[in-house]
């Protein structure tokens, strides 16, 4: 009985307190004592050069097990969250090969400690050569697992839609000689 479950994951806008590190040089230890500010929204910079730190706690009652960072082009984030009474460091990041990934998923996702899951705070630090968005969202294992599922098969149907489409029109191609059709099909090859 107990927590209460998020089918739709728990959405950390505005929950989230930030840093801007202009130079990129600040550490876990300098920051820890630093004044944040509080986040209104999803944390959006914009293009910069600076590094986001974000600190976070994951409210009480949750079922929270992920994180799932939903910005799938961030060069690099490092965690930082207390296991065992120290802490502990993992990255990741589009700069790094997919395989090095704890989940093999399109967006970000972090296992969250036993610590981080009794109100210890968590620490990120994102760094990025393209926009900077933050969208956090935590997830228990089987809501995220569920969500994803039905993601996956949207998926399934619009690049099978594309694939038929461009299917389509390179038999009608072959058919009838239209290089029209080959231009299209290469167009639906390219947005697809």
């Amino acid at each position: 009985a107990g927590q209460p479950v998020f089918p739709e994951g728990f959405d950390l806008a505005g929950r989230l307190e930030v840093l801007e590190d202009p130079q990129g040089r600040l550490e876990l230890t300098d920051v820890e004592n630093r004044q944040f500010t509080a986040s209104g929204g999803i944390p959006n910079f914009g293009f910069t050069d600076s590094a986001i730190w974000v600190r976070l706690r994951i409210p009480d009652g949750t079922n929270a097990e992920l994180l799932q960072m939903g910005f799938p082009l961030m060069d690099r984030i490092d965690l930082y969250q207390k296991e065992n009474g120290t802490w502990k460091t993992t990255t990741a990041g589009s700069i790094f090969p997919f395989h090095h990934r704890a989940y093999a998923h399109r967006t970000f996702l972090f296992d969250l400690s036993e610590e981080s899951r009794k109100g210890h705070p968590v620490y990120a630090r994102f760094v990025n050569g393209d926009s900077m968005q933050i969208p956090l969202t935590l997830w228990s294992r089987r809501d995220f697992a569920l969500r994803d599922h039905d993601e996956q098969f949207a998926l399934g149907i619009y690049y099978g839609i594309v694939f038929v489409m461009a299917l389509f029109n390179l038999f009608l191609f072959f058919t009838l000689r239209d290089k029209t059709h080959l231009s299209y099909v290469l167009y639906v090859f390219a947005f697809g």
